[in-house]
This record gives structure tokens, C-alpha cells and sequence, in this order.
């Protein structure tokens, strides 16, 4: 018997996979940061780091051009955020202090033309309790030439990733439980079994 209902769309089930994801997701545009960007090229700035070096109220300018388009729940929860707006509407309390000597090192990362970026960080909830962060962002297929679609991802590294279930290797000696841990930290896969 043929379902009765409408079928769902691609742009449904990718948007209900975002909402739903077990991490926190942040969409960003960064058009605003490639236009700054591409402005101090033309003023003959070759050496980001320096740049900023000189003036860091920069690192503040490219922040300020990176505009939030939409996060998902996990991430609502993890910075104690009632809704979007609410979130978004206190940014500098989320972003601030130890944060913005990680942003450069994200910012150059782009500059140096990687399509992607990674750093450990420090964010605050919006009732104030630190957030030892490992972000890892990605410009998104098909936006590479404006960078207007960058999909951000958080996790907590003192949680998320090193406190990842034990249950799942029960007969895994500690080195190699650590092995894994260190692995799933740095993005490579642990063979999580006997070494041979």
C-alpha cells in the first residue's frame, strides 16, 4: 500500500538532521570576513598575524562580520540558551576573554587559503560557567568563492571526546583506551583493538 503522505524533501531531512544532530551546529556566514579579507590584500597586507598584530581591535572587526544564520539544539542546551534570538542577542557573553586568541588562529587558517579550520577554545554559557571547546568549522561545498555557508561544529574536549564510552572497547588495556581517546581528539582512527 503506497504512503499516503507527502513525501519529504532533501532540504527537510537535511534541516531535521541539523536540528537533531547529537553535537552542537552552528550555519554561519563569513562572506563578511572574505570582503575584509580580500580589502587588506589589496592594501598589500601579505602576513595576516602581523596585521592583526598591529591593531588586535582586528580580531574583533572579523568577528563582527560573521553573521549566525542558524544553530541547533544541542547547541541551545549546551550554552543554556532558551531560543535563537536569545543566544544570538548575547554573543558577547558566549564569545569573549581567552576566546579571541583562538579566533586568529582560526582566521589565518582561512587566510592561508584552507577551505576549513580547527582550534581548542574557551566559550562561556550564558550563565556564565567556561566551555573548553574544540571547534572545527568547514566552508561548505558549492561556497567556497564567498564563504556564505560555514557549518561549525562544537565539542566539549574535556567531555565529549575524551570521556567517549569505555563500554564500547571492555577488554581494551588503558593504554589503548587512551590511544583511542587521543585519536578521536586529533581526528584519526583508533584501531581500538590488541596491538599485534
Amino acid at each position: 500500500m503506497p504512503n499516503s503522505s507527502s513525501p519529504r524533501s532533501t532540504a527537510d531531512d537535511d534541516s531535521e538532521m541539523f536540528d537533531l544532530a547529537p553535537v552542537a551546529l552552528w550555519l554561519e556566514d563569513f562572506s563578511g570576513v572574505k570582503a575584509l579579507f580580500e580589502a587588506w590584500r589589496e592594501q598589500g597586507v601579505t602576513d595576516l598575524r602581523a596585521h592583526i598584530g598591529e591593531d588586535v581591535r582586528r580580531i574583533a572587526e572579523c568577528a563582527s562580520r560573521i553573521r549566525v544564520m542558524k544553530v541547533n539544539q544541542k547547541t541551545l542546551s549546551l550554552f543554556e540558551a532558551a531560543d535563537f534570538s536569545l543566544l544570538t542577542d548575547n554573543l558577547s557573553t558566549v564569545f569573549r576573554d581567552d576566546m579571541l586568541k583562538t579566533h586568529l588562529e582560526e582566521l589565518c587558517q582561512l587566510w592561508s587559503g584552507q577551505p576549513y579550520f580547527t582550534s581548542q577554545t574557551v566559550n562561556y554559557t550564558l550563565g556564565g560557567r567556561r566551555l573548553d571547546i574544540l571547534l572545527k568549522g568547514k566552508i561548505l561545498p558549492g561556497h567556497e568563492e564567498r564563504w556564505d555557508r560555514v557549518l561549525v561544529s562544537y565539542a566539549m574536549w574535556r567531555t565529549d571526546l575524551l570521556n567517549f564510552s569505555i563500554n564500547a572497547f571492555p577488554r581494551v588495556h588503558r593504554r589503548q583506551r587512551f590511544r583511542a581517546r587521543v585519536c578521536v581528539l586529533f581526528g584519526c582512527i583508533a584501531r581500538a583493538g590488541p596491538q599485534t
